[in-house]
């Protein structure tokens, strides 16, 4: 009987797990034809109060590297993930990734297999993460 209840108890959790998160209604699909993503990426950048965590193909966008070089300036943890294989074709990705360094914020190297197709940002405080296709380029 003890198992049955924990086996129903656990089932109902499973199933009402995605109708908490929709409830939550946090999603928001940014379509740059009508909006300006980065002014909402810059924004979340700059109100996260707890860590940022960050991985990308190349990034060329400056703002992005000002925006997280000040919050980490300020304390806030930052942390990136990066595939310099993309230096090649991308000219501007190794000064980015060399603002970041120079600022002292932690990097990992992605250098096995595939490209790094994980392009994201994590922030720890505003319990939100932004992922896309895209790559962090200045269009």
């Amino acid at each position: 009987m003890r198992l049955l209840r924990t086996l129903t108890v656990c089932t109902l959790a499973i199933f009402a797990s995605p109708l908490l998160v929709a409830a939550q209604g946090f999603e928001d699909l940014c379509d740059t034809q009508y909006e300006d993503c980065r002014a909402l990426l810059l924004n979340l950048i700059r109100n996260e109060r707890l860590g940022i965590d960050v991985a990308f193909w190349y990034m060329e966008d400056a703002r992005y590297t000002t925006a997280l070089i000040q919050i980490h300036q300020a304390g806030i943890p930052v942390r990136v993930l990066v595939d310099q294989r993309a230096n090649r074709s991308y000219d501007q990705n190794l000064a980015r990734i060399n603002d970041l360094r120079n600022a002292g914020i932690p990097m990992r190297e992605k250098f096995t297999g595939d490209i790094m197709h994980l392009k994201m940002m994590l922030f720890h405080g505003q319990n939100t993460v932004e992922f896309s296709k895209a790559n962090y380029g200045a269009y």
